[in-house]
Order: structure tokens, then C-alpha cells, then sequence
């Protein structure tokens, strides 16, 4: 899933237009503002939209409004923010995230003692059902290892903007290569001594 766009600038001024600017704030009920678009997993077009109702905010995706977060004690502006400040960690934790992915491909298609427990970490992220990753095995790595595997990790959960194969030109066949290199089991198949 790519990064949502997020346009604070668009949002102040709608929401400047539209809550607080209203001619007849009386009568003013909800206004819902498109503030940001990108593309789920299947390719469909995604919008986040700030619904204002008076003195409430909801944040929605459509074409999904049951996904919502209604929070009536933050404003439109809070909500903004947040927003900012996700994106901008998302952006360090792929920053970090994506060279620290590569060192762990290099270190699993290796030799090393290892290897073994990182391949299977990476392929655990690649498909966990799959692939299933016990870990405690990351208890076995040195340090360094450790923090790029969490590192990784961060990066595949709070700033997931594609599958971590797809960071690589050829990423599914190095993992499916991975799993065949390693013998690691593909547990929805029926297993086979």
C-alpha cells in the first residue's frame, strides 16, 4: 500500500471556508473534505475524508466508512497534525527501514551461522502463513542483526508502504529462492518427509 497524500494546506482552507468562515453558522450542519488519496493493495482509489460536524471531527476512508476514527475531543487541525506527524515518521522509518532490509537480504543469501534465522525472518514477513517465524529465535543473533531485524520489522508494520520482497527488482523469486535455499517448509502445503 503506498504512503497516503496528505494536503494540510487544502485542509486549513476548506475547513477555514466550510466551519468557520460559514455565512450562517446557525444553520451550518457537516461538511465532508476530501484531505488526502492514494491507491489500497488492489489498485483501487482510496480518499481520506474529514467529515466536521460543528463541534466533531471524523476522519473516514471511502469507499469504507465503517474504517473511521471518531475522536470528538480533537479538532480538525489535531487531526491534521497527527497526520503530518505520521507521514514524516513513516518517511525515517523507511529511511532506516530499506538499507537495513538490504544488509539482512545480503546476510540471509550467505553463509554465515546466521543466515538461517534471518532468511526465516524475512521470510516470516514475506508470508507468515507461509512461512511461520517463531521469535524467539531472534534471541540466536548478534546485535546488529537484532536491531536491523526490529529495524525491519518497524518498518513493515507502522510505515508499510509495499510487501518488503517488492523493495528488491527480483524480490519474489530471491524469496521463494530463500526458502528453497534454506529448506524452509511451506506450511499450507502438505508436509512431505
Amino acid at each position: 500500500m503506498k504512503t497516503p497524500t496528505i494536503y494540510p494546506n487544502k485542509l486549513l482552507q476548506m475547513v477555514r471556508q466550510e466551519v468557520f468562515e460559514a455565512s450562517d453558522a446557525t444553520t451550518w450542519e457537516s461538511s465532508v473534505i476530501c484531505i488526502g488519496e492514494w491507491q489500497d493493495a488492489a489498485g483501487l482509489p482510496v480518499q481520506l475524508q474529514l467529515c466536521v460536524q460543528k463541534d466533531e471531527a471524523e476522519f473516514m476512508e471511502s469507499p469504507q466508512p465503517t474504517n473511521s476514527v471518531f475522536c470528538p475531543e480533537k479538532t480538525p487541525v489535531d487531526y491534521m497534525r497527527q497526520m503530518q506527524h505520521y507521514r514524516v515518521e513513516a518517511e525515517q522509518l523507511r529511511a532506516d527501514g530499506v538499507p537495513a532490509l538490504q544488509r539482512l537480504v545480503t546476510v540471509a543469501r550467505g553463509d554465515t551461522g546466521q543466515a538461517s534465522t534471518i532468511a526465516r525472518f524475512l521470510l516470516g514477513l514475506y508470508n507468515d502463513r507461509r512461512f511461520p517465524f517463531p521469535m524467539t529465535n531472534l534471541r540466536s543473533i548478534d546485535t546488529e542483526l537484532f536491531d536491523d531485524c526490529m529495524t525491519v520489522l518497524a518498518m513493515d508494520a507502522r510505515a508499510c508502504q509495499q510487501e518488503v520482497h517488492l523493495y528488491f527488482k527480483d524480490g519474489l523469486r530471491i524469496w521463494e529462492e530463500m526458502a528453497k535455499d534454506w529448506g524452509v517448509r511451506d506450511h499450507t502445503k502438505a508436509y512431505q518427509p
